[in-house]
This record gives C-alpha cells, structure tokens and sequence, in this order.
C-alpha cells in the first residue's frame, strides 16, 4: 500500500471518533465562484449562492454561509449531506473504498486543522486553509460539460443560439440561470464577491495553505495577475500556489506565466508553484470534447511549462486533470502511451514532473461513464490492467503510481455500479445533445467517434 493510501486510512479512524461522515473539507477547503457569488467545501457538491445580506455583514460569509453551517452540522452529527454523494457514491459501494472524504482529510492543510475545527466547529468566520478562487468566466473555450456561468464563450453561444433542445427540457437557459441568481457579473463591472475578496485577501494570504486559481480561464482575468504580483511583493513561504489554464491562450501570457513562475520558485516566495491542465482524450477527439481546443498548441505550451520553468523535486510540477466522460472511453489509452512516453523522456532521475489527475465526470449526467455498454466497460477494464502493468513497481519512477490507479480503478467500479440503472431518457438526451453540438460547432460525431457510431444512433429517439 502507497504512502498515499495508508495515510488516508489512518484518517479514517481518526475522522470516526468525531462522527462517520466527518469530513474536515467542508471547513478547510472552499471554492469560491465570484463571477456569480456561488461557493462550495470542497470542490465536489453543487455551488450555492452566497447571500448578500449574509455578506454584507461578514466578508468571511464567502466561505460560511449559513447553509454551509448546516452541512457541518449533519456532519457532525453523523449524518450525510446529500451534497457529498460525489464521496457516499464510492463508499456505499462497500469494500471499504477510499473516497476524497479520506484523501482530502488526509493532506497536510486539512488534517492539522482537525483540532482547530473542533474547537469552534460552527464558527462564522473559519478561515479556509485551502482556496480555490474564480473572479470571472471569461474564457476562449467552450467545453461541451460546462456552462455559461463558467464559460464565456459557452455564454456567447447560448446567447445566439438559445439552449440545447434535449426533448424533455432545456438545457443551458440563460432565463434559468439569472432566475437563480448564476448569470455572471461582467469582468469590467463593480462585484461586490470580489470586493468582499480584496477585504479579506491580506488576512487570508497569510493563513492559506493552498491558493489556487480557476475560472473561466485564469490566464485571460485581470485580477488573476493582480494576484500573482501581490504574492510576488507579499510572499508566503508556506503556501502552494496552483493555477488552472487551458494552455491554449496567447503565447505573450504564457510567456508572463512562465516569468512569473520562475520568480516565484527560484525565490522561495511560494512553497510549491503547480500548473493544472485538462485533457480528456487526444487529437480531434480531444478537440471534440473541448471546443476550441487546440490539441497541437496545448502539447506544445504542456511541453514549454515543464521545462521552461525550473521543476524542482516537491516545489513545481504540472498535473493533467482528465474530467473522465463517455467520449474519454475510445482514445484514452493514447493519452496514457503519450504520458508514459514524456515521462520517460523528460522526468528527472528519481520524480516526475507531469502528473495525471482523474475524476469522473457526474453533470451533464448523459455524458457520463454511467451510459458506458458492456464494451465500453471492457474497454475501461484494458485500460486499467494496462495501468496496472506499467506502474511505478514494474516499469521505473515514471510509471503510474497507485493514487493515479486509484482513481482510474474507482471510476471503474463506478461506471460498472451506475450503468445498471440509467433511465432511458438519458440516451435520448445523449442524442439530442451531440446532434446540436454538431450543428453549432461544426462537428460530426460519427466520423470524429466511428468508434461509438452503432451507439449513438441506438441513442437516436424512436
């Protein structure tokens, strides 16, 4: 068993003498969607809207909202938040399954905080050890699972073309979302979540243990560099700063990026610097899933961030978070040669310095790994026993290490678990979707998945 994984059971029982669904993340861990004044602990269970009244009274409302309050106090009680499902999914399939519930208790930012938590364990301004931060959602990709409210240009199609038609609902209303409070508040305009932010920025800089910026894409927001140079003047040698880009955005700013990057490392300013990327499948596939992808310039920027920028052992890396979807199954394994392959060319003697981060995608839920057939499913199986082969024991340091296996294996058992009981109405959704997807992008599903041809027109409504 890995370092990883016995760390992770230890916790456990350490997270059992307060209660059975403890979970440290939802006090120390908070993203925080300022576009729109949504937030959630931890990255996992749907965003909810911060109150304004709420924050008005206390900045520190973008992280303990009443609502959030509540969910620490089920927890505390024993009981499970249906907003936590994405952990009681895998641990209710038995076998004793680790979930992120114990990973992320775990880490160092959240299990020294154990003690602190429980010294006022519903306190209204509980400082998080660990943020993640969007100021806006502009962004020049338009991912087929995400969403206006992420995604500017996902904004500007719907904008012209309406929602997505599934035939039972609509999907992507820009009506819907400005009904419940989601639409986002325009970069250039005045965000009474990001002034809130900058009230209690100076105090939580010095606090966090991780800081790391999404979107939107990061690269393309103002306050992303305001950020960058306030850590530059103002640093924490104690803190892991990460960054989310796409990797597709003009060279000038990932020319500042990489600068910045090296300041940062050389100098000691930040404890660790870390790159996040995504990537679910290779070439048109990938471009597919990613519209707006530039599959040849994301390889291109991957390979300059990894070795333009100094990778020193535990203080820099870059890591591959493949959001793991249905259309992820035909060319996975490609992405998987083409890591082990840079790995062995590029990584250092004993480390390596790209990693691969995988989750199962659950919404939009007719693009999930639930719709998987029995050969997709068998698919999945190669996929893991090819993992299994080449891990770190049997091929060197460059090989997959048993958390990358881990999650690989747990999206599995996952998508075998869930594909038993899909409603029908989801394959109709499947159809439905892909073919307004081609007809707005410009796609063919048939000649980009041939691979899933008898599938998708099995999906088409009757």
């Amino acid at each position: 068993m890995s370092y990883y994984n016995e760390n992770a059971r230890q916790i456990q029982s350490k997270l059992n003498e307060t209660s059975c669904s403890f979970c440290p993340a939802k006090w120390t861990q908070v993203t925080i969607h300022l576009q729109n004044g949504f937030t959630h602990s931890c990255h996992h269970p749907a965003p909810h809207k911060i109150p304004l009244e709420e924050l008005e009274k206390n900045p520190h409302a973008l992280h303990n909202t009443q609502y959030k309050i509540e969910q620490r106090k089920q927890m505390l009680e024993g009981k499970q938040p249906k907003e936590c499902n994405y952990c009681w999914n895998i641990e209710n399939l038995g076998k004793d399954h680790l979930s992120d519930r114990h990973y992320k208790s775990s880490e160092y930012w959240s299990a020294e905080y154990i003690d602190t938590i429980l010294q006022d364990p519903l306190s209204e301004k509980f400082l998080p050890t660990y943020l993640e931060v969007s100021f806006s959602n502009v962004c020049n990709l338009n991912c087929m699972y995400c969403s206006p409210q992420i995604s500017s240009k996902w904004q500007d199609d719907i904008r012209r073309n309406g929602p997505y038609d599934l035939g039972d609902f609509k999907h992507a209303d820009l009506g819907w979302l400005d009904r419940q409070g989601m639409t986002p508040i325009p970069e250039r305009e005045d965000n009474p979540y990001v002034n809130a932010f900058w009230k209690i920025w100076p105090e939580l800089s010095q606090n966090l243990r991780v800081f790391r910026i999404t979107g939107g894409e990061p690269l393309m927001s103002k306050h992303t560099w305001r950020i960058l140079e306030y850590i530059q003047q103002n640093p924490n040698p104690n803190m892991e700063l990460l960054i989310n880009t796409n990797l597709c955005v003009q060279d000038k700013l990932i020319d500042r990026l990489i600068e910045i990057g090296k300041d940062l490392i050389e100098n000691e300013k930040v404890k660790r610097f870390e790159i996040y990327t995504s990537i679910e499948s290779t070439h048109e596939q990938a471009e597919y899933i990613r519209p707006g992808l530039d599959y040849e310039k994301f390889i291109k920027n991957l390979m300059r961030v990894t070795t333009e920028m100094p990778m020193i052992k535990w203080r820099s890396k870059v890591v591959i978070m493949a959001t793991f979807n249905l259309l992820s199954i035909p060319k996975f394994r490609l992405l998987l040669d083409w890591l082990l392959e840079y790995r062995l060319i590029f990584s250092a003697k004993d480390w390596k310095n790209i990693w691969l981060d995988i989750s199962y995608l659950r919404y939009p839920s007719w693009q999930t790994v639930s719709l998987a057939n029995k050969e997709m499913l068998d698919i999945l199986k190669n996929d893991l026993d090819y993992m299994k082969e080449n891990d770190q024991d049997n091929i060197g340091h460059w090989g997959f290490q048993d958390t990358e296996i881990e999650k690989f294996e747990r999206m599995y058992e996952h998508a075998v678990s869930s594909s038993k009981n899909v409603p029908a109405i989801e394959y109709t959704r499947f159809y439905n979707f892909y073919k307004e997807h081609d007809k707005r992008k410009g796609f063919n599903f048939v000649e980009t998945f041939p691979e899933l041809e008898k599938f998708y027109n099995d999906c088409k409504p009757q």
